[in-house]
């Protein structure tokens, strides 16, 4: 930190960051349109997104399915404190941005195939 490394990285990765963000909100809201609600935001590391018209237990079932095909991602409920909650997903972005399009591709997959049974 002296040496004036984290001040340059800062910078540096809320540039990407905010890519990753970009470009998963993009997809989310065009591929994933029907099923999900995108939740606004402007901090973190995560973008979460409300389920449409499935229970948190179906949401359990597609974090299941996506974990077996190699994305993980988590559903809301697990931060939630008590009952304020409503089922859907928390999708982390310190991966990669290579990686993404092909976590979002499986995860359409899992999502399919688990609300589909």
């Amino acid at each position: 930190m002296e040496g004036g490394w984290f001040a340059r990285h800062v910078p540096r990765m809320r540039t990407v960051y905010r890519a990753r963000h970009e470009q998963i909100v993009g997809t989310l809201r065009g591929d994933f349109a029907d099923e999900l609600t995108v939740i606004p935001s402007a901090a973190g590391i995560h973008v979460s997104a409300l389920a449409r018209r499935h229970s948190d237990k179906d949401v359990a079932t597609v974090v299941a399915v996506a974990a077996r095909r190699g994305v993980a991602v988590q559903t809301l409920s697990a931060f939630a404190v008590g009952d304020a909650t409503r089922p859907g997903l928390l999708l982390g972005y310190a991966i990669p941005t290579a990686n993404i399009d092909e976590g979002l591709r499986r995860l359409h997959v899992a999502l399919s195939r688990a609300l589909r049974a």
